[in-house]
C-alpha cells in the first residue's frame, strides 16, 4: 500500500514541485492551496503525512497542526523561509518535524520516510533540530509578518550529489 501525503502550500510553484518530487518516488500525493482546503481534505481522505507551508494568507501553518493535532496523531512536517523564530511554536503546534527552504532533497525525504516509519504520536531526536535556534525572535503572533523569500528548488536528475540544493 502506498502511503499517501497532503501536501499544502500557497505558492503553486512550490506545491507542484513537492507533489512532482513525491510521486515520483512511489507516494500518492494530494494538495492544498490554504488551510481551509487541506482541512476539508483530510477529513474526506486522512493522509499518512501532512506537509504544510508556515506562512501562508489566511490561516497558517501552525493553525493548520493545531487542528490536525486534536484529532489525529498523523505526523506534520511544517516548513518554511523564515520560521527560525517559530520553531517552539511549530513544535507546540504538535508538528513532528521543521524544514528550512530551501532544503536538501535527500534530507527532506530522509524525514518523510523516517517520520512514516514512526508509531503514532511519538517523537525523536530527528524531529527537532539541535544546532538551530528554537527561540521566538518574532513577538508579533503572525508568521506571515516574515515575508517568503525563497523556494525548494527542484534537483537535477543527473547530479551526483544526492539532488542537495545549494
Amino acid at each position: 500500500m502506498r502511503h499517501k501525503i497532503l501536501v499544502v502550500d500557497d505558492y503553486r510553484e512550490v506545491r507542484d514541485l513537492i507533489v512532482t518530487y513525491l510521486e515520483r518516488r512511489g507516494y500518492e500525493v494530494s494538495s492544498a492551496a490554504n488551510v481551509d482546503d487541506a482541512l476539508a481534505q483530510f477529513e474526506r481522505n486522512t493522509p499518512d503525512l501532512l506537509i504544510t507551508d508556515l506562512t501562508m494568507p489566511g490561516k497558517n501553518g501552525i493553525q493548520l497542526s493545531t487542528a490536525v493535532r486534536r484529532s489525529s496523531s498523523v505526523p506534520i512536517v511544517v516548513m518554511s523561509a523564515n520560521g527560525a523564530g517559530w520553531r517552539s511554536r511549530v513544535f507546540e503546534s504538535g508538528a513532528n518535524a521543521f524544514v528550512s527552504k530551501p532544503f536538501d532533497w535527500a534530507e527532506f525525504l530522509a524525514k518523510i520516510e523516517a517520520l512514516l516509519k514512526m508509531d503514532p504520536g511519538r517523537t525523536t531526536a530527528l524531529s527537532r533540530p539541535q544546532s538551530e535556534s528554537t527561540g521566538d525572535s518574532d513577538s508579533s503572533g503572525d508568521p506571515r509578518s516574515s515575508p517568503q523569500s525563497t523556494t525548494p528548488r527542484a534537483p537535477d536528475p543527473g547530479s551526483s550529489d544526492g539532488g542537495r540544493t545549494a
